[in-house]
């Protein structure tokens, strides 16, 4: 048991470095590329028990569906009002009895879809792309979108055509259908509808197309094709100078997940600490999420426990869920501190609901770690986790209880 326990937290610790290098290659029909983007999902993540990094590498939009036209959200007619107040009260009061003049009684429980269907009614351009939205996002209704979006798209709006792409393509799996469409999109001067095509081109393994679009999007002015070559380039092709080229130059256009791609492409692959130091050490300065994890992640790798523990500790103030977790780990493996390991994996317990922790101090309490022996409060965890917990978490927790039974009995 203990041989098995020893060698699973090895094991996930192995894995650790794989796992960063993962990519998910935007086949999630879950997420449309308007709203997330297609971007191959780069995660540095552990599992149940090994040092947790989940630093939400998370599809940066292309443009958001729901923000593409923010001017016509806060005026269905896009048409200044005589004055602030006037418009608000105004608002105020089309909001209370808007319900009552919806034709589709969906729209009845949404304000602004009831304004957006009036404005796309009375001929608005754009109105009609975000009433489609409405029905793909909230009432899952596509045969309804495509009507609105094809009114948008008879009207010149090039964003209608490349959301019916994104619905045939994300939603409908119908890659023929989306590049019609698409190409539809890119012929009206749609960046967004070049980079579908990109994303259609690379997941049928067709790379030197997928660089042809990508690079004809990001010449239109779409920055997140710049971020998507360095993904191709550097998780599928393996061309590092490439990768670190696009990375670079999305980075320099501000996108917002540029430096972190770098950090990781530099520590997991081409293991140049101080350069994923200083790409890392950018990502944080622009308030990404995981930056201050994975700094605490390199530097326990290069065993500086005190700036691990500095970094980790900053990700925790920052709300990163799994650096209480990385600290227990820590603390337990690497410095011995038991109480301190303890009162992490509580706190990653009480945040996060992660069995992995409660685990591991249940542990600690059976085998008497820095602290008295506890077999009483170790049953008690071990219980809680093999009746609600999940995973490897639940099945050591059960082979711990009965070993606890068979122990006792002898």
């Amino acid at each position: 048991m203990i041989n098995a326990v020893a060698n699973f937290s090895q094991r996930l610790r192995a894995q650790t470095t794989k796992r960063s290098e993962k990519i998910e290659t935007t086949n999630d029909r879950k997420r449309s590329i308007v709203k997330r983007s297609q971007q191959s999902e780069t995660i540095e993540t552990k599992t149940a028990f090994d040092r947790a990094d989940l630093t939400s590498f998370s599809r940066p939009s292309c443009h958001s569906r729901r923000n593409r036209y923010p001017v016509l959200r806060r005026s269905i007619l896009n048409k200044p009002s005589i004055t602030t107040l006037f418009f608000s009260l105004f608002t105020f009061a089309f909001l209370l009895i808007s319900p009552l003049f919806a034709s589709d009684p969906r729209l009845q429980e949404y304000a602004d879809g009831v304004m957006l269907e009036k404005a796309s009614e009375k001929g608005d351009k754009n109105a009609p792309f975000l009433l489609g939205n409405m029905y793909v996002d909230r009432i899952k209704d596509y045969d309804k979108a495509f009507y609105w979006y094809k009114v948008g798209y008879n009207r010149g709006n090039k964003d209608c055509a490349y959301a019916i792409g994104d619905v045939y393509y994300w939603k409908l799996n119908d890659p023929e259908s989306a590049r019609k469409w698409f190409n539809i999109g890119y012929k009206m001067g749609s960046a967004e509808s070049a980079y579908g095509l990109g994303i259609i081109n690379r997941d049928a393994k067709d790379y030197p197309k997928a660089i042809e679009w990508y690079e004809i999007s990001y010449k239109m002015g779409l920055v997140e094709a710049a971020y998507a070559l360095g993904l191709l380039y550097g998780y599928i092709l393996k061309d590092y100078p490439k990768a670190i080229e696009w990375y670079t130059i999305a980075y320099n256009k501000k996108h917002s997940e540029a430096a972190y791609a770098l950090g990781l492409l530099y520590k997991n692959t081409l293991k140049d600490y101080p350069k994923a130091i200083e790409w890392y050490e950018k990502a944080h300065n622009k308030q990404h999420g995981g930056a201050a994890n994975s700094l605490g992640i390199l530097y326990e790798d290069i065993k500086d426990y005190p700036k691990a523990i500095e970094w980790y500790q900053i990700a925790h103030k920052m709300g990163n869920q799994y650096a209480p977790l990385n600290l227990g780990l820590l603390y337990k493996d690497a410095l011995q501190d038991y109480e301190k390991a303890i009162k992490w994996f509580q706190i990653s317990y009480d945040i996060n609901k992660h069995y992995g922790s409660l685990y591991w101090i249940a542990v600690i309490h059976r085998d008497g770690l820095g602290v008295k022996k506890d077999l009483v409060k170790a049953r008690s965890l071990f219980q809680e986790i093999a009746n609600n917990g999940v995973g490897e978490a639940k099945k050591l927790s059960k082979q711990a209880l009965l070993a606890l039974d068979s122990a006792k009995s002898q």
